[in-house]
């Protein structure tokens, strides 16, 4: 059933027959780096590897006239090399193997029998890749013996979590409850403790300090992200905002989105109030609330924040949505 192409192994090859296996040995060493491939992710060292090994084995079994013995003995002589590598897993070496078969069966002329062979093997290897064959389940089921074990266990966890705090920080604690002073004295205590004027600058310009404060608050609100949909410097309206909180669907009517929006104090502007109205003032002319407003949240559901700052000093201003009239244009 299966016949080699090279019909007198013993006599003189021709370029033809040589040609032949040696693509036959390409395109299943292709096949067998592709079905290989297909498990998840390896080197492209490896996938060469398993592409070129049946040509180099082929060529052997061509040089040594197709006698067997005296191929092994080469291939031992291989075995000698030792490479500065790590060694692989049991399935990389059982697919090396696999590819020097193949090259072998390519060498003496049966490509029919290779590719047969390439097939029913690469089907093998992608059913159990796929199937749960061999996979070691670390499932178990615990129970408490009585009742004693199960109050030691209760007490024990609850000594493990004792001091960890689950309630919402001060800030947020201020910002959900529209509490704009509480809010203030949180931010400058926390300026004047912790930051330095290498982070905000003594009299800060550009857009540094303003990234500074932004990534600050934006990792206050890291407790908001069960309630609220946070997002940065995203395009709403005519421009982009700095933070917008989103009530998440299915949060109560009782949450109010936010939009905030920081500012660095600009040598014309004597006052940090006059900042805090201008962050304001570009919320309104730019239209943040363009992507509120779309997804049915009416104005009333909406406060409007801006934070200005100068080095230190940080002055918070806002809340529920003014009145446009209130802002000089």
């Amino acid at each position: 059933m299966f016949a080699s192409v090279l019909n007198n192994i013993e006599g003189s090859l021709t370029i033809q027959n040589a040609l032949l296996c040696t693509l036959a040995s390409l395109a299943l060493g292709f096949v067998i780096a592709f079905v290989y491939g297909m498990k998840g992710a390896c080197s492209k060292n490896f996938m060469m590897t398993l592409v070129l090994l049946p040509v180099l084995v082929q060529m052997v079994i061509m040089l040594v006239n197709g006698n067997l013995g005296t191929t092994v003995a080469v291939l031992g002589a291989f075995s000698l090399v030792r490479f500065r590598s790590v060694p692989g897993t049991s399935k990389e070496m059982a697919v090396i193997f696999f590819a020097m078969a193949v090259g072998l069966a390519t060498g003496t002329g049966f490509l029919s029998f290779a590719a047969v062979m390439t097939l029913m093997v690469g089907i093998i290897l992608l059913v159990m890749e796929k199937s749960c064959f061999g996979e070691w389940k670390q499932e178990y089921e615990l129970e408490l013996t009585n009742f004693e074990v199960k109050t030691m266990f209760r007490g024990m966890i609850r000594k493990w979590f004792h001091d960890v705090r689950s309630d919402y920080n001060d800030f947020i604690k201020a910002l959900l409850s529209d509490d704009v002073r509480m809010m203030n004295t949180y931010m400058n205590k926390i300026t004047l403790e912790m930051f330095s004027y290498f982070d905000t600058g003594k009299r800060a310009s550009g857009a540094e300090p303003e990234r500074f404060y932004h990534g600050f608050v934006l990792g206050l609100m890291v407790d908001l992200a069960d309630r609220y949909m946070i997002t940065s410097n995203r395009e709403s309206g005519f421009g982009r905002y700095d933070i917008m909180l989103e009530p998440r669907t299915g949060q109560p009517c009782t949450y109010d989105a936010v939009i905030i929006e920081f500012k660095v104090q600009a040598e014309e502007e004597k006052e940090l109030s006059d900042t805090v109205q201008e962050a304001l003032r570009q919320i309104w002319e730019r239209n943040y609330n363009a992507e509120l407003t779309a997804k049915g949240i009416p104005e009333a559901k909406i406060r409007n924040y801006g934070f200005a700052f100068c080095g230190k000093q940080v002055l918070i201003g806002g809340g529920k949505i003014l009145c446009r009239r209130s802002f000089a244009f």
